[in-house]
Parts: structure tokens; C-alpha cells; sequence
């Protein structure tokens, strides 16, 4: 009798531990939230040609805050650009992203269109990050975080944990 509880009892310790491992996977982006970005500052490092051409890169960080904004974490980036338009606007980027939040980062890729690359003011354009990876509560992590343009972007988080 003695071993079936002690087994009983394993098995109960057991399915808390994976609860508590569970609950630590909701972590603060695995249900859907907005974040607004804040402070930031982006330098355009110009490669080759003069003017924007393939190989210039943007690269930077920007605050998270919540709608109240506390602080929730950083977001870094590097975005280069593969294509100049043929009038020498509308370049594309090839960005990669690592969102740095207190339980975790994510690392996400996104590829857009910039009107000028080199413009480096606290507006920031539309874009979808498509989330490969991640560590901490975001070991897990798949999905999306899409940015709205504007002076205060907001970073909507899609983001499945699980």
C-alpha cells in the first residue's frame, strides 16, 4: 500500500510540475497585447554608393511601455536594404528584430518597404515581424508581432506560447 501512494503521490508531484511549467509558458506577449513604442534612436549606416543602396543599413532600439507606460522591455534591430525602387524610392528591407522583455526575448524577421531608409526620425513604418524563435517564457513562441506606424507605433503581439 505504501508504494502505491508513494506512486500516487510521484504522480501528483509531477502534473504540478508541469502545471507550473505550463503556467510560466503565459508569459506577458503569449495572450494577444499592444505595446507602445517610445524613446528610441536608429542610426543609417551608408554602405557603398553614396545615398541609399543595396547593403545601407538601419539599425537601432526602441522602448516598450505599456498603455499606462510602464516599461516593458526593448526592441532591437538591424534592417538592410536588398532593393532600391527604380525612381531610388520605396526601398526594401530585410530586417531582424530581438525583443527584449523581463521574462524572455523573441527574435523575429520582417521584410518591407521604406520610403527612405535613411530618414531616421521617431516615426515609424507599418511592418509584420514573423516570430522565429525565442527564449525564457518565449521558448516556444510562433506567430506575429505587427507594428502600426506612427510618432508613438504600437506593437500588436500575436504570439502563441505553447
Amino acid at each position: 500500500m505504501a508504494r502505491e501512494l508513494s506512486s500516487f503521490g510521484a504522480a501528483v508531484l509531477l502534473l504540478l510540475a508541469l502545471g507550473g511549467a505550463a503556467a510560466a509558458d503565459d508569459g506577458l506577449v503569449c495572450d494577444p497585447i499592444t505595446l507602445i513604442g517610445g524613446e528610441k534612436s536608429v542610426a543609417f549606416i551608408d554602405n557603398g554608393a553614396e545615398g541609399v543602396s543595396i547593403g545601407d543599413a538601419r539599425a537601432g532600439w526602441r522602448i516598450l511601455a505599456d498603455e499606462a507606460g510602464t516599461f516593458e522591455g526593448r526592441v532591437h534591430f538591424v534592417a538592410t536594404v536588398t532593393e532600391v525602387g527604380a525612381d531610388g524610392g520605396g526601398q526594401t528591407l530585410q530586417g531582424d528584430y530581438t525583443i527584449a522583455l523581463a521574462d524572455g526575448w523573441l527574435s523575429a524577421t520582417a521584410l518591407y518597404v521604406w520610403n527612405d531608409a535613411s530618414e531616421v526620425s521617431q516615426r515609424a513604418t507599418g511592418a509584420t515581424l514573423m516570430v522565429t524563435g525565442g527564449v525564457g517564457a518565449y521558448g516556444d513562441a510562433e506567430g506575429a508581432v505587427i507594428i502600426e506606424p506612427g510618432d508613438a507605433p504600437r506593437y500588436r503581439f500575436n504570439i502563441d506560447c505553447d
